[in-house]
């Protein structure tokens, strides 16, 4: 699935639906300790058993995206790629991960 920036910018502005989900991350310090394992498990499992869909992580709800560092970035694709392998069964292949600036 090839994802342009007008696409982002497109669904921010028209929200959440059943093949985008905003997902508002959590850190403490660089880590991502918001939403747990399990909720992003449920997130990216329902894409997988469905016709497919995008997780734009650091979202609120309201489409306003967070800041995030790049120490924040590594370790949130990081845990992305052990949620896929790890906590769903059968495992699936890690997404395509790609980072965004709106304002540039």
């Amino acid at each position: 699935m090839t994802i342009s920036d007008e696409d982002i910018i497109r669904q921010l502005d028209l929200g959440e639906d059943s093949h985008w989900e905003f997902k508002q991350i959590e850190f403490a310090g660089d880590q991502p300790k918001s939403p747990r394992r399990e909720n992003l498990a449920d997130e990216i499992a329902a894409f997988a058993n469905s016709d497919g869909g995008v997780l734009l992580c650091s979202v609120d709800d309201n489409g306003e995206m967070q800041r995030m560092s790049r120490q924040q970035m590594i370790a949130l694709e990081r845990l992305l790629v052990e949620v896929c392998t790890d906590a769903i069964s059968p495992s699936i292949h890690p997404p395509n991960l790609l980072s965004y600036d709106r304002t540039g």
